[in-house]
């Protein structure tokens, strides 16, 4: 297995979108799993809106959340809320690889 981390600032975008899209070419034809550890706010809004466009298996993609507010399933200001509108709804992920924070 391989862990690697990065740190997304809005000037490095490109970078960690060009990334994502080599370590999805090494688990393309495999039975690798990919693991991704989402947070909310405004830096990766790009990022999450350019994925949709990501040619992949979302069936091996693993959604984990680093971090939730308190409040009612799908409010506005979750950030799995966030990430559903940006990139989740358009893609056919496997709901059993949706890792949230129950946070109600």
């Amino acid at each position: 297995k391989q862990i690697v981390l990065f740190v997304l600032s809005i000037d490095m975008q490109p970078a960690y979108h060009q990334n994502l899209v080599d370590f999805n070419c090494k688990i393309k034809d495999k039975k690798n799993e990919f693991h991704i550890v989402l947070s909310g706010g405004e830096t990766p809004i790009a990022l999450y809106s350019a994925l949709v466009n990501l040619k992949t298996d979302w069936g091996k993609w693993h959604f984990w959340f680093s971090d939730e507010r308190c409040l009612e399933e799908m409010n506005s200001e979750l950030n799995y809320t966030l990430v559903y509108n940006l990139l989740l709804k358009y893609i056919p992920f496997n709901p059993m690889n949706i890792h949230k924070i129950n946070s109600f």
